[in-house]
C-alpha cells in the first residue's frame, strides 16, 4: 500500500484503514511514523508556557562546552570505567592471558590463508621440526655419554634419530633424566635465543622480524616437542619389547622407557605410566613459561608489551611532556654554546642560575609529653626547590639582556618560558620571587649603563643595596654555580603555604 498524500498516523483516509478479518467493524490502523516519537514531538505545544518550565527545559538540555572544556574530557587511558570494572571481577592475572592468547593467534595468522605472512609462517613450522628433534636426540646423547654407558647407534634421519642403548644397566633416576633430557635441552636451547635476541635488541635496537618469528615457532614446538616425540614413536612402532630393554639394538621411544624400566626392575611397570606423564607435564609448562616471557616482553622488540600497557594502562600511569620542555643534555648544550658566543660588536653572553627554595616544617606540638623522633620530623619537613636559568646577553656598555630563561620544576621538568616570567605556572609565592630577581637584573642593568654614559655621576651616590646588585649582576655565576634566594626562602617559612604534592618523576631529571 502507497502512503496517501499528507497522510499521517492521526489522519483518517480509508487507505490506511484495514478491515480485520473474521471481526466486523474492526479495522487495523497504518502508522508510517512512530506514534510515541509524534507524541515527543508535540509534548511541548501541550505544556503551557511561563518561565519556570522554560527553565527547567533549559536545566534538562545537556550544556554545551566550548572548544577547552571539550578538550578536557579527553584522557590519555583509553581504559574506561567498564573495563575497570571487569578488570576487578576477573582479576589481572586472567586478562593478561586473555590478551596474549588472542595476540598469540593474531601473531599466528591461521585465518589469513591468502597472504604471504600465513605461507610463510607454514614453512617455518615446516623447517624448525627438523633441528628440533636433532637437539632432542643430542641432549640425550651426551645424558647417555656422561653416565658412562656409550649407544651403540646413533644415527640421524630425515624425521627422527636412532638412539640405542643398553636400557637395563642404567638406574632409575638415569631413566628418568634420559627422558628429561630431551625436551630439557630444547627449552635451554629456547633460552639462549631468547637471551640472544635480547642482547641484539640491546646493542642494535632491533631484532629482525623473520629471526623473531623463527624463535617463536621453535617455541611452539618446545611445548608440544614430547607430544610430537611420542607420536613419531608409535607410528615407527618403538612401544619396546623385552628384548629391546635387554639389548642395545632395538630403541625404544622416549614414553615407554620409565615404563619398561620398572617393569625390569620389579616386575610391574604401572608405576612408571604417572611418572612419566608428570615429567612430561612439567617440561610442557616450563616450555610454555620461558615461551611467555619470549612472547611478551622480546617478539618483534617488544610491542606486544608495549600495546598491553597502552591499553590497560591509567591516566596516572603516563608522563606527558610539557609543550615547551627541554632535556637536561639540551639546556647544557645551549648554556656552553651561548658561553663561547660573542656578538658582532664584542657582546658576550652570561648565564646565572637562581635556586629559589621553598620549605615548610610541621609545628605541630602536642601536650610536651611526646617527642618526634628524627625521621618523623623529617618527614614532616616538606621542600621544594624550582631552578630559574637566565642568559644575559652583555653588551660593551654594560647593558644586559635577557636572552632565554628556563625553570626546572620541582617535579623535574625543564621548561623554556617565553615573554614575561608570570605567565608560568609555578607557586604565587616562586613566582613573585623569580619576578622580584629578574626585576633587579633589569633595574641594575639600567643603573649601570647610566653610570658608564654618565661618567660624572660619582659612585658614592648609589646605596649600599644597589651596589650589591650591581656587584652581583656585574659578575654572574656559570652554570656550575648558584644564586640563592635568602630572602625568598625566609619569606615562605613565614607564609607557611601549604606545599605542592610531590611525585616520584627522578627519571624526568
Amino acid at each position: 500500500m502507497q502512503k496517501a498524500e499528507g497522510s499521517d498516523y492521526d489522519t483518517d483516509d480509508e487507505e490506511d484503514w484495514e478491515a480485520v478479518e473474521g471481526a466486523g467493524g474492526l479495522y487495523y490502523k497504518h502508522h508510517y511514523t512512530s506514534p510515541a516519537l509524534k507524541y515527543s514531538d508535540q509534548v511541548h505545544a501541550l505544556l503551557p508556557k511561563n518561565d519556570a518550565i522554560n527553565k527547567i527545559l533549559e536545566r534538562s538540555q545537556p550544556k554545551k562546552y566550548n572548544h577547552l572544556e571539550t578538550l578536557e574530557q579527553h584522557r590519555f587511558s583509553v581504559m574506561n570505567e567498564y573495563m575497570k570494572s571487569t578488570r576487578e571481577v576477573i582479576g589481572v592475572g586472567r586478562e593478561r592471558l586473555t590478551y596474549c592468547s588472542r595476540m598469540f593467534r593474531s601473531e599466528l595468522g591461521i585465518s589469513q590463508v591468502r597472504t604471504i605472512e600465513f605461507w610463510t609462517f607454514m614453512l617455518l613450522v615446516v623447517l624448525v621440526f627438523f633441528p628440533r628433534v636433532y637437539i632432542h636426540y643430542i641432549g640425550q646423547w651426551m645424558m647417555v655419554n656422561a653416565a658412562g654407558f656409550p649407544p651403540a647407534k646413533f644415527e640421524f634421519l630425515p624425521w627422527t634419530v636412532e638412539l640405542s642403548y643398553q636400557e637395563d644397566r642404567l638406574s632409575t633416576g638415569m631413566t628418568v633424566g634420559v627422558v628429561l633430557m630431551g625436551p630439557l635441552f630444547n627449552i635451554l636451547i629456547l633460552s639462549l635465543l631468547s637471551f640472544f635476541a635480547f642482547l641484539f635488541i640491546r646493542l642494535s635496537g632491533a631484532f629482525p622480524g623473520i629471526l623473531s618469528k623463527t624463535i617463536l615457532i621453535y617455541g611452539i614446538w618446545c611445548i608440544f616437542d614430547p607430544v610430537a616425540i611420542l607420536i613419531v614413536d608409535c607410528i615407527l612402532g618403538r612401544f619396546g619389547t623385552d628384548d629391546a630393554y635387554s639389548n642395545d639394538d632395538i630403541p625404544i621411544g622416549d614414553a615407554f622407557k620409565i615404563y619398561w624400566h620398572f617393569k625390569g626392575v620389579s616386575g610391574n611397570g604401572v608405576v612408571g605410566i604417572p611418572i612419566t606423564i608428570f615429567v612430561y607435564l612439567v617440561l610442557m609448562l616450563l616450555a610454555a613459561t620461558v615461551l611467555y616471557v619470549y612472547f611478551l616482553k622480546l617478539h618483534n622488540n617488544g610491542r606486544l608489551l608495549d600495546t598491553y600497557h597502552r591499553l590497560h594502562g591509567e591516566d596516572e600511569d603516563y608522563v606527558i611532556p610539557f609543550d615547551l620542555e627541554i632535556s637536561a643534555k639540551e639546556l647544557a648544550h645551549i648554556c656552553r654554546k651561548s658561553e663561547n658566543w660573542r656578538g658582532n660588536e664584542g657582546e658576550t653572553r652570561k648565564t646565572v642560575v637562581n635556586d629559589f627554595i621553598w620549605e615548610e616544617e610541621d609545628d605541630d606540638e602536642d601536650d610536651g609529653r611526646s617527642r618526634k623522633s628524627f625521621d618523623e620530623k623529617f618527614e614532616d619537613f616538606k621542600r621544594e626547590v624550582t631552578v630559574h636559568v637566565a642568559i644575559f646577553t652583555v653588551h660593551l656598555d654594560g647593558l644586559r639582556e635577557i636572552y632565554r630563561q628556563f625553570l626546572r620544576l620541582p617535579s623535574g621538568a625543564i621548561i623554556e618560558v617565553f615573554g614575561d616570567i608570570s605567565n608560568a605556572k609555578l607557586l604565587p609565592d616562586v613566582k613573585v620571587a623569580v619576578m622580584r630577581k629578574q626585576n633587579n637584573y633589569e633595574e641594575a642593568a639600567v643603573r649601570q649603563a647610566f653610570l658608564s654614559f654618565f661618567g660624572a655621576i660619582s659612585s658614592s651616590n648609589v646605596s649600599d643595596l644597589e651596589s650589591a646588585q650591581l656587584q652581583q649582576v656585574s659578575a654572574p655565576e656559570p652554570v656550575s654555580g648558584a644564586v640563592r634566594a635568602g630572602q625568598f626562602l625566609r619569606d615562605s617559612r613565614e607564609k607557611k603555604t601549604m606545599p605542592l604534592n610531590l611525585e616520584n618523576n627522578q627519571n624526568r631529571v
